[in-house]
């Protein structure tokens, strides 16, 4: 959907986050173990712990699917997918993208001209109140999202 779309349909949720166009997330699908021996490490999630296949998926701030890649195999990084599935392809200047504190691609939206809003963490630091209000707002946000992708 168009900048003025999503703008159009954005809960309330978003409100602090009103340039958001994207949410993108990676889901992991566990798939039986491969017979061949060297197919095996292609396949293991060291995340999961299993043999998984994973996509990426986006979704609109309304809860609207908007993006899924082709299967890939667990053993490939989220930042691999994200520039291997051709969503920064649909990418456009000054788009807000939010995905989670894992997904460690701000250089890859940087070069879109696009930015990236992603949960903080403290890494043993203790975080200022600003960056925890902020955290909060978003992961209040993306709550609305991962409802989306459970269903």
């Amino acid at each position: 959907p168009s900048k003025e779309q999503v703008l159009m349909n954005l809960p309330k949720c978003f409100k602090y986050f009103s340039n958001t166009r994207i949410v993108i997330d990676c889901t992991e699908f566990y798939v039986q173990k491969p017979s061949l021996p060297s197919s095996q490490p292609v396949t293991w999630s060291s995340y999961k712990h299993q043999n998984t296949l994973k996509l990426l998926e986006g979704i609109s701030p309304s809860g609207t699917f908007t993006f899924l890649s082709k299967l890939f195999t667990g053993s490939i990084s989220d930042k691999m997918i994200v520039e291997q599935s051709g969503f920064l392809d649909k990418l456009r200047f000054a788009d807000d993208v939010m995905a989670d504190k894992g997904c460690l691609i701000r250089d890859l939206v940087a070069m879109k001209f696009a930015t990236l809003n992603i949960l903080h963490f403290a890494m043993g630091k203790q975080l200022s109140s600003a960056v925890v209000t902020k955290t909060r707002r978003i992961a209040n946000a993306r709550i609305h999202v991962e409802r989306a992708i459970g269903h």
